[in-house]
């Protein structure tokens, strides 16, 4: 695994610590929480998925949340200055339909070659 190189300086990062258990001392912080979870919920209301797919649509949030350029860099890039830019034209909507193709070798003609996935 390669090492991580530190934070750009020059960003607008600050840590901010906070006593355990009192994280309403960190606004910032309990913001950017806030700001995830309502992007789940929109989500998930969006495609129609029920509740129990959160956890998906969370890291889905997460992702896109960290990837995505504002105001001309992307939270990946501040923190990492080694970090591509994201391509998001070939990025699959959250809960999309997609396929799975059947690789099968021994496949009879006319039988379906791929099945729909969650």
């Amino acid at each position: 695994m390669a090492a991580q190189t530190p934070p750009d300086t020059t960003s607008s990062i600050v840590q901010q610590p906070s006593a355990p258990r009192s994280s309403h001392q960190n606004g910032s912080a309990e913001n950017a929480n806030h700001l995830i979870g309502e992007k789940v919920q929109k989500l998930l209301n969006h495609a129609g998925i029920p509740i129990q797919f959160w956890p998906h649509a969370f890291m889905h949030a997460v992702f896109m949340h960290n990837q995505l350029p504002l105001n001309g860099s992307s939270p990946n890039q501040r923190f990492n200055r080694d970090a591509k830019v994201f391509d998001a034209s070939n990025a699959i909507p959250f809960g999309a339909r997609v396929f799975v193709r059947n690789e099968d070798d021994h496949q009879k003609y006319g039988k379906q070659d791929s099945v729909k996935a969650a």
